[in-house]
This record gives C-alpha cells, structure tokens and sequence, in this order.
C-alpha cells in the first residue's frame, strides 16, 4: 500500500529530526485520505492509517475518532482496540476506562496472555493499583455533614 509505505517514510523522518519533510509527507497522506473517504474506497487499513497519522500530530480525540471508524467496519480489529486503550491511558490518562476495554474487548479477542497486550495490562494494573492505595477511606457514617455538624 503506497499510503502507508509514505506515512512511514514521514515516521523516519520524524525520527531523523527533519519536521520540514515529515510534515509534508503527513499532509500528502491526509489529502490521500480524505480522497478515498470522499470516493467512499475506505477501508479499516485505511482508517488506522489515518488514526496513526493523527497520532503523529497529537490529536489524540481524532485518532481515536479515527480508530473507531475502523471498528466499524471491523468489530474485531485488535489493533484499533490496542491503539484506543494506549491512547486513554498513555496520553489522555484514563486508566480507568483503557482497562475497562482492555478486560472487554481485548481480552475476549486475543487472550489475556497476549504478548501485545502485556506491557500495557501491567502499565495500567500497576496505575489502578497505586490509585486504589492513595484513595481515602471513605467514611462509614450515614450522617451527612451538616447533619454531624447539628449534632457537635
């Protein structure tokens, strides 16, 4: 696929420090895009292309915009499923609902063992599990405050 040896072509140059030619591959492969998105020739590749050229600008609502489009033409598609959780966690900080799809979608998908999933289960239980000790134990009482205050 052309767009996506392009989009990885802009990832090297990425890497190699050279923003100037990165940027005008990203905008070659997004006008690339939005022609096959207006022809209606898009496809869940295609999607998470566009999912990972967004990423690559830090849009991250838009790729996970993106990412879920791809679900749609695929419910399956782990890698969407994998993209979405690591985005939540990683860069939007919602442990919480990365793990809720990860025992959701992704478990059911791929196993629970699986190697693409480890770093990430561990990433997030570890995260919860330092939440869970950091939250103040809640009170027992079933007086609301103003009433213990009444009763002082």
């Amino acid at each position: 696929m052309e767009l996506e040896k392009t989009l990885s072509q802009a990832i090297d140059y990425l890497c190699d420090g050279n923003q100037h030619k990165a940027n005008l591959l990203m905008e070659q492969c997004h006008t690339e895009l939005i022609d096959l998105k207006q022809n209606h020739k898009m496809s869940s590749e295609h999607w998470l292309l566009w999912g990972t050229l967004l990423e690559l600008q830090e849009e991250w609502e838009q790729a996970i915009l993106k990412y879920e489009s791809a679900l749609n033409t695929d419910p399956d598609l782990a890698e969407a499923w994998i993209k979405i959780c690591k985005i939540l966690f990683y860069q939007l900080e919602k442990p919480e609902l990365a793990h809720k799809l990860l025992k959701e979608k992704l478990h059911p998908l791929l196993g629970e063992k699986h190697s693409d999933l480890f770093e990430l289960t561990q990433d997030l239980n570890s995260v919860l599990k330092q939440r869970t000790k950091r939250q103040p134990a809640q009170s027992t009482s079933t007086l609301s405050d103003s009433e213990e205050q009444e009763n002082l």
